[in-house]
């Protein structure tokens, strides 16, 4: 039953326009910094979350230039606030998840105040007009090990951008990699791999064995 599969969908690059956003708020930070857009794109490099694991860490950032970081905050929320960075078949995926009974959850890796501010801005456009509810975990540790201690022994599907996530049994991968140009997903090894979220909502169908619109 769909109820009993479990999906996770990965958030930047996978539903959000990442690279775009990331664009637009070195911008942002160029301007309240008085600082290149090339000298912030430089810098950027050097500001991780966790020195093994990654992650951006934005309230660094900021204040490596000496900038108000509750000013840079509301900034921050006021950027996403008025732009829709979803790429287009994004709520119609996951509006696709619930119609079949689905109960799509958000795992995203990241600093939990800069990622919780983004996803939080998209939970509107993702549910559309049915008011469902959309969770979602931020997490610094790898998505794996999270699953695992979440759902030990179930059944379900990680819909990632970055490949190879050695996901514990029952839990099958699906890489999505926009630049493909795939015509339908395939699968490569024991990933699948998908150019949009058509695809993957193909092969959600294909692995449950149940219908699911696309």
């Amino acid at each position: 039953m769909a109820k009993d599969f479990i999906v996770y969908v990965d958030f930047d690059s996978t539903l959000y326009d990442t690279p775009q956003f990331g664009q637009d708020l070195k911008q942002l930070i160029s301007n309240e910094a008085h600082v290149s857009f090339e000298q912030v794109v430089k810098d950027t490099r050097q500001f991780v979350a966790d020195p093994n694991l990654g992650g951006y860490d934005y309230e660094s950032h900021i204040r490596s230039y000496d900038l108000d970081p509750n000013a840079m905050w509301a900034a921050l929320e006021q950027l996403v606030a008025t732009h829709n960075y979803l790429y287009e078949d994004s709520p119609e995926f996951m509006q696709a998840l619930y119609d079949e009974g689905y109960t799509p959850h958000i795992l995203s890796f990241g600093e939990e105040r800069f990622q919780a501010i983004k996803i939080t801005s998209s939970l509107g456009h993702l549910a559309g007009n049915t008011n469902h509810k959309i969770g979602f975990d931020v997490i610094m540790r790898k998505k794996q090990g999270h699953i695992a201690e979440r759902h030990p022994g179930g059944r379900g599907v990680l819909i990632d951008d970055r490949p190879d996530q050695d996901l514990p049994d029952g839990f099958a991968e699906i890489t999505l990699d926009r630049s493909l140009g795939l015509k339908r997903g395939r699968q490569k090894g024991a990933v699948y791999m998908v150019s949009d979220l058509g695809q993957a909502a193909a092969i959600i169908r294909s692995l449950n064995g149940m219908h699911l619109t696309s």
